[in-house]
């Protein structure tokens, strides 16, 4: 009666962890027991999961804080002590095999434990208190928050929530946390979703831009044409067309080109190609004043 559940089902039940290998006995007139000291084997992993570990570590120390990386060092140590001694031996070799260069690791180092509070304050439901940098600024401010979610964006960690200075939601960036402080205040509302917050986000207006660049340099620029509004592309005969959805200031974007430019046209809109000309002419004005 207390789980709501026939007693045909409690037999079926007993019947199939009996059939498991668990150890139960009963006795009439006080029901089912285990025995004694009895405890649920570990886990086992195959060994192509095991060689996930490898990766894994090593990925959590490039995307995550100081505090979280380790945390989930620790928690990855309590997985693979239940591995075999063969496994064992195995991680160890593939580990010193694994290394990812670059600096993913975005993040104020005098704030190490900033996504470990911002996750408990979001499962815990309890109020931040942090000191922020706003963009173009040197001196910070105290915000009192209420954390929705978190997501990685253009290699950075961000994070939506409800501030009670402005009274309306806000987005941050974590490396402009100076201090952050977990309270024991509950959240005085209940909040969304993060994916409602992102969907709501602000479109910025766009225009089309096209541009023609030469085969043997066009999968050089797959890793970072996403931030700049890539859209779709098409191979021509000598050439590589994309298209993008780019900002109508197109600064950063022209910048980007400049990179390139001497292996790529510009073939619309004209105006984008005539403030290429005006930005590089600006350029060279400067450096040769330097």
């Amino acid at each position: 009666e207390r789980f709501e559940v026939s007693l045909r089902t409690i037999y079926r039940d007993i019947k199939s962890l009996t059939n498991a290998g668990v150890p139960i006995y009963g006795d009439p007139g006080s029901g089912y027991s285990l025995v004694k000291d009895y405890r649920i084997p570990p886990v086992l992993f195959t060994r192509e999961e095991a060689l996930s570990f490898v990766a894994a570590e090593k990925l959590m120390f490039q995307y995550l804080d100081k505090q979280l990386a380790i945390n989930f060092s620790s928690a990855l140590s309590k997985m693979k002590s239940v591995l075999r001694t063969s496994e064992k031996e195995i991680l160890a070799v593939a580990d010193k095999s694994v290394i990812l260069k670059g600096n993913y690791n975005n993040f104020n180092e005098s704030v190490p434990e900033a996504l470990s509070i911002l996750l408990t304050s979001i499962s815990a439901k309890q109020i931040i208190n942090i000191k922020y940098r706003k963009k173009d600024s040197e001196a910070n401010e105290e915000r009192r928050l209420e954390p929705v979610g978190l997501f990685r964006q253009d290699s950075f960690w961000y994070f939506m929530a409800y501030c009670h200075l402005r009274n309306d939601y806000r987005q941050f960036r974590l490396d402009r946390i100076d201090e952050i402080r977990l309270t024991n205040e509950n959240f005085t509302r209940i909040h969304k979703d993060l994916k409602h917050f992102l969907n709501q986000k602000k479109k910025h207006p766009t225009i089309k831009v096209i541009i023609q660049v030469e085969k043997s340099l066009s999968h050089y620029l797959q890793w970072e044409r996403d931030y700049y509004g890539f859209i779709s592309e098409k191979e021509l005969e000598n050439v590589v067309e994309m298209e993008f959805a780019c900002r109508n200031e197109g600064t950063y974007f022209l910048r980007w080109f400049a990179s390139f430019g001497d292996h790529a046209t510009i073939i619309e809109p004209k105006e984008l190609k005539a403030n290429f000309h005006s930005f590089l002419k600006e350029q060279l004005e400067h450096l040769t004043k330097q």
